[in-house]
């Protein structure tokens, strides 16, 4: 397979977990939706149909080819820190909606040479604190959440894999640097990201199970990563059945 490319992020190890994944679970019927994170090439190398759709709509374009085919394995790239697709993101959620969603936490909310936002690490940039996206996914019912680095390659790939296999709205978190973090601070080294991304891997900590409350990411603390969320719940297509079978009786056909 070719590089995975992105000219304004450098995330391509969580796309080769994401492409591992694939591989690991052999599904077929799937397609991709994302935001500026990246650039459409990356369908060739998944080997996947893509949606690419403005940030913020990644969810709500995915949520619509669900529900339009039913039989799709629907993967969210969002990059948008649950911002401006946050009613997006927490209405899927408390719906249960059948949609993998892996969040790409750059802490920054730009297109390159922006102004940033929502960001825990103030650099040149708005001191404002962010979600705790594994605690806001959990508590609007998502049914799997998981946090790691972008270098923790094979919990990254096994996360994705256990999420594609759940029926409803799986949530993973990907901590990985983009070159948009220093884009014009002087004096910064020209390896920063990978110098960040090893930061980042450093400086987490694995505590699988850990409450979701507790995993708000603080400078002075620890990233704690793991998987914190596994369980089962009816899905939103489940619900809707359930409710036709129950009017139409013996003329219900499941929508599937």
């Amino acid at each position: 397979m070719d590089k995975p490319k992105s000219t304004k992020m450098n995330q391509n190890s969580v796309i080769v977990s994401l492409a591992n994944a694939l591989e690991r679970t052999g599904l077929e019927k799937v397609c991709v939706v994302s935001d500026v994170l990246y650039k459409k090439g990356i369908a060739d190398y998944l080997g996947v149909d893509l949606f690419h759709t403005t940030r913020g709509r990644t969810i709500a374009f995915g949520v619509g080819l669900k529900l339009g085919n039913p039989k799709l394995k629907i993967i969210v790239l969002m990059g948008d820190l649950v911002t401006i697709g946050g009613n997006h993101f927490m209405h899927a959620a408390r719906r249960n909606i059948d949609l993998t969603v892996i969040c790409i936490n750059n802490f920054i909310y730009k297109l390159k040479n922006a102004p940033s936002v929502n960001s825990v690490f103030p650099l040149y940039i708005c001191p404002e604190q962010p979600f705790n996206i594994p605690h806001l996914a959990k508590s609007c019912g998502a049914v799997y959440v998981a946090r790691w680095t972008a270098l923790h390659k094979a919990e990254l790939t096994n996360s994705i894999a256990e999420a594609l296999q759940k029926q409803g709205f799986s949530v993973i978190e990907a901590i990985s640097p983009g070159e948009g973090n220093f884009a014009g601070v002087d004096g910064v080294a020209s390896d920063a990201r990978e110098k960040l991304l090893k930061f980042y891997y450093d400086n987490s900590e694995i505590k699988d199970t850990e409450p979701t409350e507790n995993l708000a990411i603080d400078s002075d603390k620890k990233i704690i990563v793991g998987k914190f969320v596994d369980w089962e719940r009816p899905t939103f297509i489940d619900l809707y059945n359930n409710q036709l079978r129950h009017t139409l009786g013996n003329k219900f056909v499941p929508y599937e």
